[in-house]
């Protein structure tokens, strides 16, 4: 029960948040913060089952961020930027800091 309220239905689906993630131009758009939410309990759903992560629409979002958010050169931009003074963060930079090293 509680997987099909995480997992969308179709990789389909996962391409529209991702495209739609991709057309935000305002950093702190609450999209961005809602989706980095989504994926932190999916990741935290999938730890405790991982039955799941076999799962088509896990290995298409895992491939998916790692192809497109993993070591990108927006990525680099934000962990040069941590080793700046200390800064508020935008969402955008808060979902590439807490989705990214899991790669």
């Amino acid at each position: 029960m509680k997987g099909s309220l995480l997992f969308p239905e179709t990789i389909k689906c996962i391409n529209t948040i991702f495209e739609r993630f991709e057309k935000i131009n305002n950093e702190n758009n609450s999209f961005i913060s809602i989706i980095s939410q989504w994926y932190d309990n999916l990741s935290s759903f999938s730890n405790v089952h991982p039955e799941f992560e076999i799962s088509t629409i896990i290995i298409h979002i895992n491939h998916y961020i790692a192809r497109n958010y993993v070591m990108t050169d927006q990525y680099k931009f934000y962990l040069n930027q941590l080793r700046q003074s200390p800064l508020i963060f935008t969402a955008k930079q808060l979902f590439y800091i807490k989705t990214c090293p899991f790669f």
